[in-house]
């Protein structure tokens, strides 16, 4: 045995490169320990990994991996005297070098577009640690409710498990990161990674149970037998079956066996099972831990019991782990520079994209088709507009590819390995499914039994109920499509996979002819739980079938028949065409169904309110609505009195004795996000009063201090974020901070004089605007703001007498139902915002701003103060504190009735934000020359 020199001896290393070593390793030592009780394991490993990459490149210099790797077997050794045989520890060298070899890099076969993808991608690059719950469902898997805790059981670590037991059952559906973990842990101790306390230490000794279910089929020999067998084949004359031994009877391994669920014949599985249990009997008692994997499916059939051993279930990926996982997959995969801002924005925007789509989080859930997802966007499919895309890709995988990839003799040769053949089958149930039970996703085993052999009875089977429990078999053991839930239950594995192939069997009613899937549409759009089914089919027949022209006649069917009913119709049709794009039907159908879902969205005669909001989100999602900073449009306000409040708190304001412009419309989440982009978060002269009360600091702001920092607007997810929607998720201080932006921004432009200021407008110049002064211009002044500097020089427009000055509402004193986006009991959605503007057009005020009544409230510079107005009560102080109370006005989409008038308002905290918050901005010009 060598001299020991440290933690780490290689005779061959030169004594100042083992020292520089010994350092290294004491330094992570010294971190880990630091930082145990204050970071989760993977922030820790991020904070030694300058130390490993050092440490990496000495070795390399000096002997390579197989120099890291001899030192760590000499290191494991050591610890026995009495083994002093070179072999063994030449053995061990070697056999890390093997795991290295054959778990390092990432196998992505079977993922449809593997060979796109950079060659050597390594495994602990892209592995996020999963969790569990340590015990099974009630099922083959959970009922997938989008929730972190199940039945108050929060998903844990996995390794400290190990703590009180010795054997952990890691159990999980198709693609859930069981193999990629027992390779990560493997990976990590043979590299002399610090893993966790029970664990570190060990040699990992692995084995696919395929391999054992192949020699079982003809010798019934013991797992220690075959292990031994196993080893000394993996090549060479050194003597790995020893390894095995001697590691074993001193109770350092760290036993892996993956896939328990790889052999279709249950009597070999339950021998393998009973087996396993006797080598953990035989094996635990000195220390040895044990690992197994297996898919639910199947797995209550042949559990494995033995004392010490726990089950657990993978959870699924939430949308956290799933941002970590995306910020690795950019940094790695699409090997873009190590710019950290710019690989956070694309991750939160693939972020939102994946779980701001209920249907894509759903996928998402699961490692595989979270990878298969990502594969996809990198090809340039956008999210989650071309959805069918993903799916058919997803069916593939999961059909053949995935299992042919990994498993290739156990396949059975029957229908369900035949994409196409297994589509047949499924859609039908799928859609049978929809139909008999539709939004509960599980139906009776005996009953899907039944329905499946009609299925092979009306496609002529021979011998349809041996055939249909064929393929039930076979799709639940080499698919995982189908589980089986509590109570003998069967559904889908993802309620989305489902939904998919229901729509595919509708799509394929349109073989032959377009009537069927128009006659299904038209009977089924009055539901809007079938809108996902009917988008998919469509979707379906444009992109995965291309039969664009097809398409095409389906949407024009549709919308020339529903387009007067309420626009129900239109509105499907929008959302068709969102899903599909231009690429899914010709471009004379593309540029006919856009002219029509604009026109619709200002026909407030035959299309309905609730519609009309539909019909503007379509558009937002279909980017054909940016909005832009520099064409933002203002409405002139001239200098007149009006009366301000109502009632007994009525007054006539004389003191705006100066016209300025207010914006038309709110400002939108798209021109807000100019901002963002043009780094306004990191410009310290926007933001001196809030960096005055501690809620700003370079690059970031905070609304409430329990809630932390933030670079950028609070996301409330779908609809609140399409481009042509209010920003909303801003402070009064984000805010002000967008207005000090814009104005510097507009002078530099030349667009306003330099002593115009652009501002948010006090609460006397909101309501003005919304009610108008006791005199107006014949009609609403409206410019864009390159407009401003003219139109305001040249304005000599005489006034009239407003013939309402105390309206209100905006527009009158018309009842708002038809006016406005608020809480009414006639509204069937308005519980979100709207696109600005055109979907309210009547709503317009007497000097022309749009959305002043509903949709979001509004900020505005002045406290929240009694009546009488005062103006130099300190109201319109820009010392503004948290403890101060800010007047908001308009009113929200949750408001009722008297709350959206021209008299209302509310008061917040400036560091509030809210879903229900925007803003808009007012050019003044102080001091006019005339």
């Amino acid at each position: 045995m060598e001299k020991i020199l440290g933690p780490i001896v290689m005779s061959e290393l030169p004594l100042e490169v083992q020292k520089q070593l010994d350092e290294i390793e004491k330094s992570i030592a010294e971190t880990q320990a630091r930082f145990k009780d204050l970071m989760s394991p993977d922030e820790i490993k991020q904070l030694v990994v300058k130390f490993e990459a050092k440490r990496d490149k000495l070795l390399a210099q000096y002997g390579g991996q197989q120099g890291k790797t001899a030192v760590l077997a000499q290191r494991f050794w050591q610890q026995y005297p009495d083994v002093d045989h070179p072999e063994i520890i030449q053995a061990t060298t070697s056999y890390f070098d093997y795991i290295n070899n054959r778990f390092s890099l990432l196998n992505f076969q079977g993922l449809g577009f593997a060979n796109q993808l950079p060659g050597r991608l390594k495994l602990r690059n892209l592995y996020v640690p999963l969790k569990v719950r340590p015990f099974l469902p009630e099922g083959e898997t959970w009922p997938r409710q989008f929730v972190t805790d199940i039945d108050n059981h929060e998903p844990v670590e996995i390794l400290p498990l190990f703590d009180d037991e010795s054997g952990l059952v890691i159990l999980g559906d198709v693609g859930a990161g069981k193999t990629t973990f027992l390779q990560y842990i493997a990976l990590s101790l043979v590299n002399g990674e610090d893993v966790h306390q029970t664990v570190n230490g060990r040699i990992p000794l692995a084995m696919p149970l395929s391999a054992y279910y192949d020699e079982l089929e003809n010798n019934n020999i013991s797992l220690y037998d075959f292990f031994v067998t196993y080893f000394d084949n993996l090549g060479g004359s050194l003597p790995f079956g020893q390894l095995f031994k001697e590691v074993v009877a001193r109770g350092k391994a760290l036993i892996l066996l993956d896939g328990l669920d790889e052999a279709r014949d249950a009597r070999l599985r339950n021998q393998a099972v009973q087996n396993i249990v006797d080598f953990i009997a035989l094996n635990k008692g000195n220390g040895n831990k044990f690992l197994i994997t297996s898919r639910l499916v199947g797995y209550r059939q042949a559990r494995i019991f033995a004392d010490g051993v726990l089950e657990c279930t993978l959870a699924d990926i939430d949308e956290l782990l799933g941002g970590r996982f995306i910020e690795r997959w950019l940094l790695f995969v699409e090997q873009q520079e190590a710019d950290g801002e710019a690989i956070n924005r694309e991750k939160e925007t693939l972020r939102k994209q994946i779980w701001g789509n209920v249907a894509l989080s759903r996928l998402a859930s699961n490692p595989l088709l979270l990878t298969i997802m990502l594969m996809m966007q990198r090809q340039g499919l956008s999210l989650p507009h071309r959805r069918v895309e993903l799916y058919h890709q997803f069916i593939n995988t999961l059909i053949k590819d995935w299992n042919l990839a990994r498993n290739p003799r156990n396949m059975p040769n029957t229908a369900v390995s035949d994409v196409l053949e297994t589509m047949r089958t499924l859609g039908p149930l799928a859609l049978w499914m929809e139909e008999d039970n539709p939004g509960a996703g599980l139906v009776q085993r005996e009953d899907f039994r039944r329905e499946l052999v009609n299925v092979f009875r009306q496609r002529k089977a021979e011998n349809p109920t041996v055939e249909a429990n064929q393929f039930l078999d076979d799709i639940k053991q080499f698919s995982g499509i189908l589980v089986e839930r509590e109570d003998q239950n069967i559904a889908f594995l993802h309620r989305s996979l489902q939904e998919y192939l229901a729509a595919w069997a509708i799509a394929h009613k349109g073989q032959n002819s377009v009537e069927p899937v128009v006659e299904f549409i038209a009977s089924h759009i009055i539901d809007k739980t079938w809108w996902e089914l009917l988008r998919l089919s469509v979707g379906i027949i444009g992109i995965v079938q291309q039969r664009e022209d097809t398409a095409g006649i389906i949407l024009s069917r549709v919308m020339d028949s529903s387009f007067g009913e309420g626009g129900i119709g239109l509105t499907l049709v929008g959302e068709m065409l969102a899903d599909i794009g231009q690429s899914g039907v010709t471009v004379e159908v593309y540029d006919r169904i856009l002219r029509h879902l604009f026109k619709a969205l200002q026909d407030e005669n035959d299309v309905s309110a609730d519609w009309r909001v539909g019909i503007g989100q379509v558009i937002g999602r279909m980017n054909k609505w940016n909005t832009i900073v520099d064409e933002i449009q203002f409405c002139y306000v001239p200098s007149s009195d009006f009366y301000l409040g109502e009632q007994k708190y009525e007054q006539l304001v004389t003191v705006l004795d100066t016209p300025y412009w207010l914006s038309q419309h709110l400002i939108t989440h798209s021109q807000f996000f100019e901002f963002v982009e043009d780094d306004g978060y990191k410009n310290p002269e926007f933001w001196v009063e809030a960096a005055t009360v501690y809620r700003w600091r370079s690059g970031e702001v905070m609304d409430w201090e329990r809630l932390g920092w933030r670079k950028e607007p609070h996301d409330y997810g779908y609809p609140f974020h399409l481009p042509n929607h209010p920003i909303v998720g801003v402070s009064y201080y984000e805010a002000l901070a967008f207005t000090r932006w814009l104005e510097k921004r507009w002078v530099a432009r030349g667009f306003i004089e330099p002593h115009w200021q652009v501002r948010l407008p006090t609460e006397i110049q909101w309501e003005k605007a919304a009610k108008g002064g006791l005199q107006l211009p014949q009609f609403p002044v409206e410019a864009d703001v390159h407009l401003l500097i003219p139109v305001y020089d040249a304005f000599f427009e005489p006034l009239f007498d407003n013939s309402m000055p105390k309206r209100p509402f905006p527009w009158g004193d018309e009842p708002p139902l038809n006016h406005a986006n608020f809480r009414h009991p006639n509204n069937q959605h308005f519980d979100e915002s709207s696109n600005f503007g055109l979907c309210f057009s009547k709503g317009k005020s007497p000097v022309g701003c749009m959305d002043m009544s509903g949709n979001v409230w509004e900020w505005t510079r002045s406290l929240l103060r009694p009546y009488p107005y005062n103006p130099d009560d300190g109201r319109e102080t820009m010392d503004i504190q948290l403890f101060h109370t800010l007047a908001l006005r308009g009113g929200a989409f949750w408001s009722l009735e008297e709350q959206i008038r021209t008299v209302s308002r509310i008061g917040r905290s400036p560091n509030t934000r809210s879903d229900s918050i925007g803003f808009r901005v007012c050019v003044m010009v102080p001091n006019p020359p005339r």
